[in-house]
């Protein structure tokens, strides 16, 4: 059920008529296996009752409700040794099952059309798969293709449900992700998945047709190492607020976190879906999870998502857990419990969280900079913070600690209570008991810096009959402690998004051990202080040897060899992350001041590393991308033509740079219903909608031109051809040939014209990124404030050379402006899981340096075919531009300012349907262009900024609370995506009401 989505229900989905498969072909599909778990082990399909049908596809079978028109049951086999990763195509396409009736089968404006009895303006459900499209991806020993033919079959439109979007992308998302991830990834085991929905007879009927379900449910069983079948299930209802106030579906609390799951027994979902489960019931495991259980309208809360699936399966969970309650007496573990106690002594205290932009939001929703750790660097935490689970349930058995010196209270995974407000823990620990956290209170804040070893030994006391157990502990772990201690590290430390995740893993060990002490003064924070400098500096090569200097604080101490095994396992942690993210390589380069790639493509030297821009800076003067250009012109394209990187381009095609598919970039991730290469006028109206829509504050006195950018668009008639506006047609950009329009759009006249170019930075450009760190950079859409001037850059020789004519990202000839743009440090393709970068970038207009649209030259900057030369004798399309912003002369008007609005072809061509069908004052069109992003003034900003926890909201979306909202976007599921672009949809969903008073 839940695929990734970003902030749209469809994603440009789409039906046919015609399957891929035939009636004949689909005949012959086994579907679920009932030996799939071993001969032992049967698993039959329940039998299909009136007006159902079983229908079989590879892998999996849906028994599907012909009145209902959905699936009432679907079960697929997943084989966690065999799975192979099977690429999405996009846009989805959806097909009917020929074997039945259309109307037996759900229909597309179940899923993209409003009703008005629910919602007007959208419709908030999903195409929610119920056997998830990457489940049954793996091949048969007689069938090679069955990975990919099952993955294309479970977009057969039987195996679609009405689903909250809200939910398909969010919890139930989640619960998917770590029940797969580690059926393929840790535990490598066979499972069968069952997953439903619970009908109702009085279920609300979207466009008085379709059953909407009020909840869902999802079981898994697998074989554990004793041979015994063993299950588990989860029940969650639809999000509140997309369907009728008076349907109870929307009791249980949803909050966009994996923590709104539920655990429940098997039996339970056998009475609510009316379904023999008998065979599943006998196996459950229910009860060993949730040990004494509290009862919440017969529901119980499941352990904190996300977790591993070596614990929501529990291998072996009668055994383990048995083993666990006849371990020794405490009396005879004590001293190993101190033992271990004594390791974790000289734990500092963790400096305090300030409550900075969007920190709260973060912590409080995701998990932030903690999905950068490494699975190694994880099991080193927790290897060193537990000493293993046999020893955590067997020695600690699973009881509170004190570890002396400065610590607190402890439990869990290195939870101390010490150093935690209230809040927090009644937040983290919800899961306990109300008694158990009753005790455990009254230990919050104490610790042994303010309280003496007599009050610490009875808080101890007081606390010691509370149960902490392994499953929840880790649960915590995930969703809460390692996200705080990652995000610390990240925040404390320069550069960590360079780093690999064993590299970075690395580091948030260390801080979870020592705290944040980077900036701590004295000889026991000399080495802490040294990480500090060289993550600063990037030299990355350091920091293992200043891990491993750091032991000789512990020397001669009883916890000496506990100290000795962790910063050698940490600095052998980093140096391996190192080596697999090539980012030795790029320290020893910028030790000889030179950025990699650079050199080999003309042979220029580079200034020094990029400066570090403070936090509010608007403006800025010191180093930049901007101090790294290096134009490639037409001459230098035929030179390196014959080099050895275009000889890698012709060898290694898939080395390419490449445009993202639009669910994935940046750009296009939070528009719907979009059609590429679709034609469409151009109108000063069309623009004027675009800057309203995006409150853009443009300038009243419509004294000059407005510049534009279109990402992604081509001029089929341009504004010089008599017969009316221009006609443009919405395509993708890509890095190797202009394919944008940039433009003039006169306000005082009404007129537009337009001419061929980029804005999206080169293929040489995107390389640099990725090897060298130095330059290369995708500008956000937005509004951005530009001067006259002369366009900077090196000459081979390392020389500067000025085009005086050019249009700067400056606010003055010294002030560069800060903004936020995209880098790619993983691959060749701008994400919305990329590096986001706050900086000066010099992302100036100026010519392609190219006479023909066959290639261009930028590092980010925006560009128009053609060309100049110091003596500004400027050539081609580039001069037309020029002239129609009013310049003149080679240098034009220096100092002259000029509003620069960036959207892309998609959204004009939207802007331009709105006008041509009289729309531009719907509610709901409006809506499928209204945004906030970079440059967007007023209320609507300010009260964003209010809920993103920013100082002084000032109503302006500058580069703090771009960066703020990129930060917060990325704790939104699916997680670890922005865009810097705020919806309605979004702002509906989380109910935030950032754009309710707004018209």
């Amino acid at each position: 059920m839940g695929e990734d989505v970003f902030a749209g229900a469809l994603e440009g989905a789409s039906v046919r008529k015609e399957a891929p498969f035939t009636i004949d072909d689909l005949k012959r599909r086994k579907g679920h296996a009932p030996d799939f778990l071993g001969t032992e082990v049967e698993l039959s399909l329940p039998e299909a009752g009136a007006g159902e049908v079983w229908l079989n596809y590879t892998h999996f079978s849906i028994l599907m409700d012909l009145t209902r028109r959905q699936p009432r049951l679907t079960i697929v086999d997943i084989d966690g040794a065999r799975w192979v990763h099977v690429k999405r195509q996009s846009p989805d396409v959806w097909y009917r099952d020929p074997r039945l009736e259309p109307e037996q089968q759900p229909e597309r404006r179940f899923f993209d059309k409003p009703d008005p009895h629910f919602d007007p303006k959208k419709n908030q459900f999903a195409f929610g798969h119920m056997v998830r499209r990457q489940d049954p991806n793996w091949p048969d020993d007689d069938d090679a293709d069955a990975a990919e033919r099952s993955e294309r079959e479970t977009f057969f439109i039987t195996n679609a449900s009405p689903q909250a979007e809200a939910l398909n992308s969010g919890p139930w998302n989640v619960l998917e992700d770590i029940v797969l991830d580690d059926l393929k990834n840790t535990l490598k085991i066979r499972a069968v998945v069952l997953t439903g929905p619970i009908f109702r007879e009085d279920d609300p009927l979207l466009h008085g047709v379709f059953p909407i379900p009020a909840e869902y449910w999802k079981l898994v069983a697998w074989k554990g190492a004793s041979g015994r079948l063993s299950t588990v299930a989860w029940r969650q209802k639809q999000p509140a607020g997309v369907i009728p106030a008076d349907l109870e579906s929307a009791q249980v609390p949803f909050d966009g976190k994996a923590g709104a799951a539920w655990l429940v027994p098997v039996e339970e979902i056998a009475d609510l879906s009316g379904l023999d489960l008998s065979v599943y019931a006998a196996a459950d495991t229910y009860r060993q999870r949730v040990g004494v259980q509290e009862a919440m309208d017969d529901v119980v809360p499941a352990l904190v998502l996300p977790t591993r699936a070596s614990d929501l399966l529990l291998m072996n969970a009668a055994e383990s857990l048995a083993a666990a309650s006849g371990a020794g007496s405490e009396e005879a573990v004590s001293d190993d419990v101190a033992g271990l106690a004594a390791a974790l002594a000289d734990r500092e205290a963790e400096e305090s969280l300030a409550d900075a932009p969007g920190v709260a939001a973060l912590e409080a929703l995701g998990s932030g900079a903690a999905d950068w750790v490494s699975q190694q660097a994880y099991d080193l935490i927790v290897r060193h913070e537990t000493g293993g689970r046999s020893y955590y349930e067997k020695l600690y058995k699973s009881r509170p600690v004190w570890p002396k010196e400065k610590s607190g209270i402890t439990i869990g995974f290195g939870y101390d209570l010490g150093y935690v407000g209230k809040s927090e823990f009644e937040r983290d620990w919800a899961a306990l008991s109300s008694s158990d956290r009753s005790a455990l209170t009254a230990t919050i804040g104490r610790h042994g810096g303010n309280s003496s070893e007599a009050d610490m030994k009875a808080l101890l006391a007081a606390v010691r009959h509370v149960v902490v157990g392994w499953a929840v502990s880790e649960a915590v772990f995930r969703a809460a402690t390692l996200p705080k201690f990652a995000n610390l590290t990240d925040r404390s430390l320069e550069n960590c998004e360079l780093l690999s995740g064993d590299s970075f893993g690395a580091l948030v060990s260390l801080t979870f051990n020592r705290g944040a002490s980077y900036s701590k003064v004295g000889d026991r924070y000399t080495e802490m202080n040294g990480i500090r400098d060289a993550m600063a500096a990037r030299r990355f090569e350091r920091i293992p040897s200043l891990i491993l200097a750091m032991r000789r604080i512990w020397k001669g101490k009883a916890i000496q060899a506990e100290m000795d095994r962790r910063r050698a396992n940490e600095a052998a942690l980093f140096k391996a992350g190192l080596r697999q993210g090539g980012v030795e390589a790029l320290a020893q380069a910028e030790a000889a001041q030179v950025a990699p790639g650079l050199e080999g493509m003309n042979g220029a030297a580079a200034p020094a590393v990029r400066q570090t821009i403070p936090v509010g800076t608007e403006t800025w003067e010191g180093t930049s991308d901007e101090d790294f250009f290096v134009d490639i012109t037409e001459d230098d394209a035929a030179e390196e033509a014959a080099s050895t990187e275009a000889g890698l381009e012709r060898a290694l095609p898939e080395e390419r740079p490449s445009w993202a598919p639009d669910d994935l970039s940046p750009d296009y991730a939070h528009l719907d219903e979009l059609a590429e290469n679709s034609n469409f006028t151009l109108e000063a109206a069309d623009l004027e909608l675009l800057a309203e829509l995006n409150s853009f504050p443009l300038d009243t006195a419509k004294a000059r031109p407005v510049l534009f950018g279109l990402r992604g668009c081509a001029i089929v008639k341009d504004h010089t051809t008599a017969g009316g506006s221009p006609v443009l047609r919405d395509q993708r950009p890509d890095h190797h040939t202009p394919r944008c329009v940039i433009g003039t759009w006169d306000r005082a006249t009404g007129t537009v014209a337009v001419f061929p170019g980029s804005t999206v930075p080169d293929r040489r450009a995107v390389r640099l990124w990725k090897t060298g760190r130095k330059a290369g950079n995708l500008l956000a859409s937005g509004l951005y404030g530009y001067i006259v001037g002369a366009h900077t850059t090196l000459r081979k020789n390392g020389t500067p050379n000025a085009r005086p004519g050019c249009f700067l990202l400056r606010e003055s000839a010294s002030k560069k402006r800060v903004v936020v743009v995209r880098r790619s440090s993983d691959d060749l393709q701008y994400q919305t899981t990329d590096v986001i970068d706050r900086t000066a970038p010099g992302d100036n207009i100026h010519p392609t340096f190219f006479n023909t649209p066959t290639d261009f030259s930028s590092l980010g900057c925006q560009v128009v075919v053609g060309s100049t030369d110091s003596g500004g004798n400027h050539k081609g399309p580039w001069a037309a531009f020029r002239k129609a912003a009013g310049q003149s002369g080679a240098s034009g008007t220096p100092g002259q300012g000029f509003q620069y609005m960036l959207l892309t072809g998609a959204e004009a061509a939207i802007a331009s349907e709105l006008r041509r069908t009289s729309r531009t004052t719907d509610p709901a069109a409006r809506d499928r262009l209204r945004r906030l992003r970079f440059g967007s003034s007023g209320e609507a900003v300010r009260r964003l900024q209010a809920r993103l926890k920013l100082p002084s909201p000032d109503g302006t979306l500058g580069a703090m609370t771009a960066e703020a909202l990129h930060d917060f976007q990325r704790t939104i599921p699916p997680k670890r995506r922005s865009d810097g672009v705020w919806t309605p949809a979004v702002d509906e969903i989380l109910g935030w009401g950032v754009f309710q008073t707004d018209a």
